[in-house]
């Protein structure tokens, strides 16, 4: 009986614990709970990304890695600006497009016979001439290093006021007066000029900035200080001497108002200037002042600086300039040297000579038509004989253009200052 019971293998007990096993194996699989791998084993990042999205339930496309392409010399060349030696040699030195640079389109038409041949095809005339691009003008000029002049940088602190100097130093080199865009080394021309170049570019900048009394508080230093830079500034100190002194606008003072009973010379006298300059300044008729009026005021006098070495006369106030005229002077050093003052002024003077008397009104009086006297029958005064400026050809007196001589009459006072150098 024992023996029977022996070889029977399959009992119905085994049967349910094989199959129990089995299901449970089944189980654990499909829910990866095996302490072992059934397949092959994946390696790397790419299961690791696929493992998370299929827990996720998302499937990702993994991109192909991107490789920089690598340029040959030759199309890199070709991506580069032209050398000097290719371009054209233009008023431009730039590159110029012609016809047989035009890459023409093939053209095909059918004949009356029904043969199909190719047509003859036309450059249109916008490309046929030459015609410069933009992107290469200028594109194969050398660049010249400039050597950099060093600054003769302003003075912060200089003084209100600016005294022409007793003597000016003349530059060891002439001055070369030039046209207005000439450079600015043929302009100052000597090696004193350019080791002292003057700050224009803050000048510049207080101008655009409206400080017209700063810019001009520079540019007169320098004018005495650099006599031979003035072609250089020359156009500035002009402009900021005609705001301040010649045009009715804008004020740098405070404006006078007119009050009931006053009179254009009692104002004038206040501010030490001559009536007829501050009925030119304002632009009115001085017998048609009223009450309430506003008029621009300066505060004089004005002075005069002789320059007999370059036939200059300079008016200035405080120092500051106010314009620059052309004269003509004694022949033979003839003229005095040294400070005089203003005696006397006189309109149509009458002239008194070794020679006679020459009327007023006579067109062969040298005077001209203005007279300011200096002293020792020496003086300021027009002339008949306007190609004598910038020459010496006078008995000793300073020459000067009629409408020069009206404007000096009207800025000078008596008692107003004159110098005169050599």
């Amino acid at each position: 009986m024992r023996s029977r019971n022996r070889g029977r293998w399959i009992t119905p007990f085994r049967f349910i614990m094989v199959t129990g096993l089995g299901i449970l194996g089944a189980v654990a699989w499909k829910m990866d709970l095996l302490p072992f791998q059934v397949s092959s084993a994946p390696t790397g990042a790419l299961h690791e990304q696929e493992t998370a999205d299929k827990s996720s339930g998302k499937t990702t496309v993994q991109p192909e890695e991107y490789k920089e392409p690598v340029l040959e010399e030759a199309t890199i060349l070709a991506q580069s600006e032209p050398p000097a030696e290719e371009l054209s040699d233009g008023d431009d030195n730039q590159r110029l497009f012609r016809k047989s640079e035009v890459e023409m389109p093939r053209v095909y038409t059918r004949t009356l016979n029904g043969a199909i041949v190719e047509a003859e095809t036309s450059v249109d005339p916008l490309f046929a001439e030459t015609e410069p691009p933009a992107q290469f003008k200028g594109a194969a000029r050398p660049v010249e290093p400039q050597p950099e002049p060093t600054a003769a940088m302003p003075e912060p602190n200089a003084p209100a006021k600016l005294n022409p100097p007793e003597g000016i130093k003349r530059a060891s080199n002439p001055v070369i007066k030039t046209a207005k865009h000439a450079s600015f080394k043929e302009e100052i021309g000597g090696e004193a000029a350019k080791q002292a170049v003057p700050d224009l570019i803050a000048i510049d900048e207080l101008i655009s900035q409206r400080k017209i009394i700063e810019a001009h508080k520079r540019l007169s230093k320098i004018y005495w200080d650099q006599p031979e830079v003035y072609p250089v500034i020359k156009s500035r100190i002009e402009e900021t001497a005609r705001m301040i002194y010649f045009a009715p606008q804008p004020h740098f003072m405070k404006p006078y108002e007119i009050e009931p009973g006053d009179q254009l010379r009692k104002v004038a006298q206040q501010y030490g200037i001559t009536w007829e300059y501050l009925a030119k300044l304002n632009q009115i008729d001085p017998k048609r002042i009223r009450p309430g009026q506003k008029l621009k005021v300066i505060k004089g006098p004005f002075h005069v600086f002789v320059d007999l070495s370059d036939f200059t006369l300079t008016v200035h106030s405080h120092g500051y300039f106010v314009k620059r005229y052309t004269i003509g002077t004694g022949k033979d050093h003839s003229t005095p040297t040294g400070k005089f003052v203003v005696k006397d002024k006189l309109v149509d003077p009458t002239y008194y000579g070794p020679d006679g008397v020459i009327a007023n009104d006579d067109p062969t009086n040298p005077l001209g038509e203005r007279w300011i006297d200096i002293g020792d029958s020496y003086g300021i005064h027009g002339t008949i004989d306007p190609a004598s400026i910038g020459k010496a050809e006078s008995k000793g007196c300073v020459r000067m253009q009629n409408d020069d001589v009206a404007e000096v009459y009207d800025l000078l006072g008596v008692g107003s200052e004159v110098v005169i150098r050599p």
